[in-house]
């Protein structure tokens, strides 16, 4: 039996978002992982409305474990603003070394 190279989940939830939904979007985050032959050793989660630092805490986790990507469900996770967004997926890639799989890119995404 061979173990699956481990990834890390982020999650950025806006106000009103519930438990629910959360546990849902851990689910399919989970699910992408596996389909992807990966192992989901976690999921961060930034709350749009409170002082969290999920992010920082993920690239920190990156650094420490053998984790081989993360995975978002898309780029409006790491934010509203498509071009932010790509910023930090490049500034979370170039700090852990890892790539940002993205389980649902749009058009509009950069490559």
């Amino acid at each position: 039996m061979s173990v699956r190279p481990l990834v890390f989940g982020y999650l950025r939830t806006q106000p009103g978002v519930t438990d629910g939904l959360v546990a849902w979007m851990r689910g399919d985050l989970a699910d992408y992982a596996e389909r992807e032959g990966f192992a989901l050793a976690g999921v961060f989660v930034e709350h749009a409305d409170g002082g969290s630092s999920a992010l920082m805490a993920l690239i920190d986790a990156l650094n420490r474990h053998e984790a081989q990507a993360i995975v978002v469900p898309a780029l409006q996770h790491f934010s509203l603003d498509p071009a932010d967004g790509h910023a930090l997926r490049l500034l979370v890639e170039r700090e852990t070394g890892a790539p940002v799989l993205v389980m649902y890119p749009s058009a509009g995404d950069p490559a």
